[in-house]
């Protein structure tokens, strides 16, 4: 899949094992879909269903950054 990366979205985050967590907004070029290699699901979010999952604490800062980036759902 190819994809076009965008612009780093909020902090770099440690993680185990002395490594950092960072996060780049990115668009899929093309009309392929992901492949799931590591996790055994996929699922796009807007905005809105973020609070819907249940983050690692890891993961906590990043979406906070990404919240604001996403769309949001309008519902009637």
């Amino acid at each position: 899949m190819t994809v076009e990366v965008g612009e780093r979205v909020g902090p770099d985050v440690p993680v185990r094992g002395g490594r950092l967590l960072r996060v780049y907004l990115a668009r899929l070029v093309g009309d392929q879909e992901p492949r799931l290699i590591e996790h055994s699901a996929l699922r796009w979010l807007s905005a809105d269903e973020l609070d819907d999952v249940v983050w690692l604490p890891a993961d906590a800062p990043i979406v906070a950054a990404l919240a604001p980036l996403l769309p949001r759902v309008s519902t009637p």
